[in-house]
């Protein structure tokens, strides 16, 4: 037994640890990777991507008022346009592209974390990286959230080997990876200005200095887009889908970053109960050695800055511009794991307190690991099992009408050839997120009303989420206006369940 103890710590200590590091990042992240159907926003993704550069640029920068059309950059769908040209479109395909980018993320997190903390420690935080629900979560989506962590966290590792090994290559990756981040999510910001500012925490003014020629040198870079930042940022604050965020928020985004949204509701005390004790456990160690003034101690309050200031940043900000979008925290996720290993690997923690506390960690993230590849509700819904039902019995004539833009884009990509139609938002409400000129990129112009979408046509297949009708009727006291537009001059068919989505089939 100590000879097989001795061997697993030799493993964990050297460079052959980060192999086995990453095949286990490709198995969570490939498994499961066509699963669940392409959901609303993946597939705006793809379906913007397939446009080429000039088309996405349209239908993001084009003002529509004072405001513009999109609020995202365009790197990653430009990235994708080229994946998609070379690998296809296929769920998997498109999907694998996150699932790499995942990948990147761990063994920068394993050359960071091996290099402040030890070999043996930062593999295991590389391996909790690589369980990571959260981490997961994003490697298996077709949107931008992994390409943005693969530069953030290259940015954390170029100022800090900036700052403490030298060298003028480090600004200057640095500099390039915070202009990338910033092309790749606006968000990227709130990550970004508290680690520019870490220098003045470690009081290393030379530091300091060269993160600003570093920063400017950036904002010189990301110029072509800063100037268009005024228009974007009035889309947002002008009515977005994003709600002011309270103290729950944080609670959740605690939640999220130990083993992911959604779980089970029986289970949601005891995820809780291990979030905050985690928690506790981490801010009680950097607590307890604040005055030891060793390099582990340094470590130890940086990773907890860099996992609590960019939420705290985001939320304070979105009490004026509301902007936290959970998500978008994906690197400060990968500091809270870092930060819970720096606790657990200090020599003063017990052994016992070590072992059960990663052994806690670890069960949590297993469960969120299972929970996201075995959830299948909104807003993922089975829209090839729509598609085919639509297939087999529509005839010419017929009018497929979806509630609104959630349930069509999926249904686009999944279904191209069918006639299909979509009603527009509610005009400057918070989820009217996809602008006229937008629309006219994607060749998908949305109807005003059920009488323009349907016109003469003797068939309509209605298509709704179940939710969307349950928050109406909670939110007015009434049945879904369209609904009951239909049912007054059709007749009711058949009513067909499929997953959250709901089609009723009507003629007249």
């Amino acid at each position: 037994m100590r000879r097989w103890t001795d061997s697993a710590g030799r493993v964990l200590e050297g460079r052959r640890s980060l192999p086995l590091v990453i095949a286990l990042a490709a198995l969570t992240r490939f498994v499961g990777l066509a699963h669940h159907p392409l959901w609303y926003d993946e597939a705006f993704s793809v379906l913007i991507a397939r446009k080429g550069p000039g088309a996405m640029l349209r239908g993001t920068l084009t003002l529509t008022g004072s405001s513009a059309a999109d609020v995202h950059p365009v790197l990653y769908y430009v990235l994708l346009w080229r994946w998609m040209a070379a690998f296809g479109e296929s769920v998997i395909g498109i999907r694998l592209l996150s699932a790499l980018l995942g990948l990147v993320t761990v063994a920068l997190v394993w050359i960071l974390a091996r290099d402040l903390i030890g070999s043996r420690m930062g593999t295991i935080a590389a391996l909790l990286i690589a369980l990571s629900p959260f981490q997961v979560h994003y490697s298996q989506e077709v949107r931008m959230y992994a390409l943005l962590a693969v530069f953030l966290l290259g940015a954390t590792l170029a100022l800090w080997r900036g700052t403490w090994k030298g060298g003028w290559p480090w600004w200057v990756c640095l500099s390039v990876c915070t202009a990338l981040a910033m092309y790749t999510h606006l968000l990227a910001a709130a990550f970004l200005v508290p680690l520019y500012l870490t220098p003045l925490l470690w009081k290393k003014m030379r530091a300091l200095r060269n993160a600003a020629f570093s920063g400017l040198g950036s904002i010189l870079l990301f110029l072509p887009w800063l100037v268009q930042v005024p228009s974007q940022v009035s889309k947002v604050t002008s009515g977005y889908w994003v709600p002011r965020p309270g103290v729950q928020d944080l609670i959740s985004t605690l939640l999220v970053f130990v083993n992911e949204l959604p779980v089970p509701t029986a289970v949601l005390p005891v995820s809780l109960f291990i979030a905050i004790l985690v928690l506790l456990l981490a801010v009680f160690q950097t607590a307890r050695v604040r005055n030891a003034g060793s390099a582990q101690t340094r470590w130890g309050f940086w990773f907890g800055y860099l996992s609590t200031a960019p939420v705290l940043l985001a939320f304070l900000l979105s009490q004026w511009y509301s902007v936290f979008v959970q998500r978008a925290f994906i690197a400060s996720g990968v500091f809270f794991v870092v930060w819970v290993c720096w606790a657990l690997s200090s020599s003063s923690v017990p052994r016992l307190v070590r072992t059960l506390g990663l052994g806690i960690f670890l069960l949590a993230q297993l469960a969120g690991l299972y929970y996201r590849y075995a959830y299948d509700g909104f807003p993922y819904a089975p829209f090839p099992m729509l598609v085919s039902s639509l297939r087999s019995d529509l005839q010419p004539g017929d009018v497929v009408l979806h509630s609104n833009k959630i349930t069509m884009l999926p249904s686009v990509y999944y279904g191209p050839d069918l006639p299909q139609s979509y009603l527009r938002d509610v005009p400057g409400s918070p989820s009217d997120t996809l602008a006229p000129e937008t629309q006219r990129v994607l060749g998908l112009l949305a109807s005003d009303n059920p009488g323009e979408a349907v016109g003469d046509a003797r068939r309509v297949d209605f298509i709704v989420f179940q939710q969307e009708l349950d928050e109406y009727e909670a939110q007015s006291g009434s049945p879904d206006p369209n609904l009951t537009w239909l049912s007054a001059r059709f007749t009711l068919r058949a009513k067909i369940q499929l997953g959250d989505l709901r089609l009723y089939e009507f003629s007249r």
